[in-house]
């Protein structure tokens, strides 16, 4: 019969003859004997690589579907990893045979998805609990391309691989059935659970797969907010997969790019407020997830352009809290927040490399800066030197500069500098008094404890990089005046 189908596979009468084909198949599948089953297995991808050329809209492979998918998981003799095998390639002939033939029904309803998928997981993390962590390790190491493996699949491990990645390569654009099985298959199995080994190697093998990477971003943001009421391990593995997939869609973040940093952004204020009450259970667990956030806020950030980046940079400082002149009229949450936020900010300008100071202090940031270096906090003041260190410098200095010796002669430090641009020069003359102003007040507030030396230090090192980039006349009169 596989002959006889090969062979009048464009006749128009095909369509009866496949009928009685695929009835033949469901029998062998249904004697639950494993060498009729793969006999049936075989014969239907052979199937499944011919096209057709009639409609063929009333045929269902819902039993395929289902009989191939508990095949996924046989494990209960000693043909249980042949039977796997098998059953993939079936659901992977279904998956060709629906998906390159446009007459046939559609492979990308929920109701297969919710059995597809987690067989192909259900593979993929087999005898999972039976190795060592050096050899998950090694087995989920990212291969940061769609196919895992050239040639053919050997086992059912590797054949899964490649099948989620196949069939994420050919879902629709924003299909939400590929990605709910997935999320569902790791809030079942706790793979966030720290470290979220097999979660990262899946969500990587669907970023390099699917067509709109941003949108598994976004997915797995609303998961997060789905599961904004679990346990602190679970919301940390997610911000830990979160952080290991941004930098991959930096080519296709596009407008969604504030909407998701807003969304992170909430995340990070919601665990801020929630560690201050009594409810919390850890206050250790939620810094970790804090600091999750915050290192995916800042892999996300370096993924993207420069002017994205100052885009970023602008709206964190607009959520930090209100500065007034009396940073003590701020709640507790509030204050704790604007250090969780500066710390954002920070963790992103690390990622930015200034080109020219206009993009940077032509706009109403420079002044929200200002405002953080006399606040209250003396963590947060010394956090904006930070930012002020990472923005002012252009060529590199700053490893010399940030704990800075006494030098009797300045060439001994072998500097990299240029003559500063006269748009960089104009737009300084109007902001360098201010700054020099608030680090003569920043000397002030310096703490009388053991971080006096690394304010003054942080505080110098300002100083010298702004007199560095944008050492014209008169900023070096306001120096020395200074």
């Amino acid at each position: 019969m596989d002959q006889l189908l090969q062979s009048c596979h464009d006749l128009s009468s095909l369509n009866k003859f496949i009928e009685h084909f695929l009835k033949m198949l469901q029998k062998l599948l249904e004697t639950n004997h494993f060498q009729m089953e793969k006999l049936a297995t075989d014969s239907f991808v052979n199937f499944a690589n011919i096209e057709e050329n009639t409609p063929a809209y009333h045929r269902e492979y819902d039993f395929f579907i289902s009989k191939f998918a508990s095949m996924c998981h046989a494990n209960n003799n000693e043909t249980s990893k042949d039977a796997r095998y098998a059953g993939l390639r079936g659901l992977r002939g279904i998956m060709w045979k629906l998906t390159t033939d446009p007459l046939q029904t559609s492979v990308w309803e929920r109701q297969y998805m919710d059995k597809i998928i987690p067989s192909i997981l259900f593979n993929l993390q087999e005898d999972d609990c039976e190795e060592s962590k050096e050899k998950r390790n090694n087995r989920f190491s990212v291969i940061d391309q769609p196919y895992a493996m050239d040639g053919v699949a050997e086992n059912p491990k590797a054949l899964a691989d490649q099948f989620i990645r196949e069939l994420m390569a050919k879902a629709p654009f924003g299909l939400v059935s590929v990605l709910d099985p997935v999320l569902k298959h790791c809030d079942l199995h706790t793979k966030w659970e720290p470290p979220p080994i097999f979660a990262i190697y899946i969500f990587r093998a669907i970023m390099y797969s699917v067509k709109d990477p941003s949108f598994v971003i976004q997915a797995l943001i609303t998961h997060l907010e789905n599961m904004s009421n679990s346990n602190a391990s679970v919301r940390i593995g997610i911000a830990t997969v979160l952080s290991s997939i941004v930098s991959i869609a930096s080519t296709s973040i596009g407008p969604s790019l504030i909407g998701i940093f807003n969304s992170l952004l909430k995340h990070l204020r919601r665990s801020v407020e929630f560690q201050q009450t009594e409810e919390c259970p850890s206050i250790d667990q939620e810094k970790i997830y804090q600091e999750s956030l915050i290192n995916a806020m800042g892999d996300y950030a370096y993924a993207l352009p420069d002017y994205q980046k100052v885009e970023i940079m602008l709206f964190i400082s607009a959520n930090i809290p209100n500065l007034g002149k009396d940073s003590q009229a701020l709640k507790p949450s509030d204050t704790f927040l604007q250090h969780i936020l500066v710390k954002t900010l920070l963790k992103v300008a690390t990622k930015y490399r200034t080109g020219f100071m206009s993009t940077i202090f032509s706009n109403n940031f420079p002044n929200t800066l200002l405002r953080l270096a006399l606040t209250g906090d003396p963590i947060v003041r010394l956090d904006t030197q930070c930012i002020f260190h990472t923005l002012l410098d252009r060529h590199d200095n700053l490893s010399v500069l940030r704990h800075l010796p006494y030098v009797n002669d300045v060439a001994d430090l072998h500097l990299t500098f240029e003559k500063c641009s006269r748009s960089d020069e104009m737009i300084m003359r109007n902001y360098a008094p201010h700054l020099l102003n608030a680090l003569h007040k920043c000397v002030w507030l310096v703490p009388e404890d053991e971080t006096q030396g690394e304010h003054m230090d942080a505080i110098l090192c300002t100083m010298a990089l702004l007199c560095i980039e944008v050492g014209f006349d008169e900023v070096s009169s306001f120096i020395i005046i200074f």
